[in-house]
């Protein structure tokens, strides 16, 4: 996979060294490029710039792939060589983008990686009780999946607010009331969670699938279990991994398993039928990780799609 992603960048590095003229810095008369990998970060720099901003072109790479297995194609190296500004979150999932930065030149191009941004805030990946483990996968890695909590997307709006005052100082103060009209939104919404979640009977969760949720849990005190961990390359659930889940469903109480958006609901539906003494809902749970084009176009946003995770987590833990 390296090799190749080797072999692509060289082939496009002359195209971008090309187009480069002129880029990376902005005036009146230019219009602000600006590409991203993941759909939070894409709503955030709508939120802070504008949905009606004209001056801006904001980017999202294929967020229809899953980020775990993606690779940027020629096009996309082109857009990021030639861009003002590249938001890209720089875990394990996107680590083609460092490599790809350190190949093009262009001097005047900003770029930030919000877990750089984030520093100590980002946590290791955790290998919980239960979780099924492939023998080769890393485990000494930080978990990537920063999005899924409301506190951390505070910091990481605030980063990318910054970057665009520098890359546009005439806007700066139009990005920075923008910037706190969301933060207040995205604070009003984590009191929504702390207040139904320290209510709720249940406390624990049940994951039938991999386990992106880690920021989650640990915001709201919950404990968890899933069959695997946040990045992992396991598809299959072996009857170890589906027998802990299931007694677990049992012995708890629990009135729900919960899947990510995509699963085809077997895993769910086996713990599901291996329980002996509950009959649990599946419920499905959006990780954000391939938000689709079609998604886009009708007006999807990170916080409704987080304010519908609160949903499904009120059921799910529900008596």
């Amino acid at each position: 996979m390296k090799k190749c992603l080797c072999a692509l960048l060289c082939v496009c590095l002359l195209a971008c060294t090309a187009l480069l003229g002129g880029c990376g810095s902005t005036s009146q008369n230019k219009r602000l490029s600006v590409v991203t990998t993941m759909f939070p970060i894409y709503d955030w720099l709508r939120q802070i710039t504008g949905t009606d901003n004209h001056t801006i072109e904001i980017t999202l790479l294929d967020s229809s792939v899953d980020p775990h297995g993606y690779q940027p194609t020629a096009e996309d190296i082109v857009r990021i060589g030639q861009c003002d500004l590249f938001v890209f979150f720089g875990g394990t999932s996107d680590a083609w983008a460092r490599e790809l930065l350190a190949k093009t030149d262009n001097t005047g191009r900003m770029h930030i990686a919000l877990l750089d941004a984030l520093g100590p805030a980002v946590l290791p990946e955790e290998t919980a009780q239960g979780m099924q483990t492939d023998p080769d996968e890393n485990t000494d890695e930080p978990d990537e999946h920063v999005w899924l909590s409301l506190r951390l997307a505070q910091q990481m709006c605030r980063r990318i607010a910054d970057a665009l005052g520098e890359l546009d100082p005439i806007e700066r103060t139009a990005y920075n009331a923008n910037a706190e009209l969301y933060l207040a939104r995205l604070r009003a919404l984590d009191s929504r969670f702390i207040a139904a979640l320290d209510d709720a009977p249940q406390h624990t969760i049940l994951v039938a699938d991999r386990f992106p949720f880690l920021y989650l849990a640990r915001d709201y005190d919950l404990t968890y279990y899933a069959a695997f961990s946040g990045c992992s390359t396991e598809s299959q659930a072996s009857f170890q991994t589906i027998d802990f889940l299931a007694k677990k469903a049992d012995a708890l109480g629990l009135h729900a398993i919960l899947q990510l958006e995509g699963a085809d609901g077997k895993l769910a539906q086996t713990i599901r039928d291996a329980a002996k003494t509950v009959d649990p809902l599946i419920l499905t749970m959006d990780s954000m990780q391939s938000a689709a084009s079609a998604d886009m176009q009708n007006d999807a946003s990170y916080l409704a799609i987080m304010e519908q995770n609160l949903q499904t987590l009120q059921t799910a833990l529900s008596s």
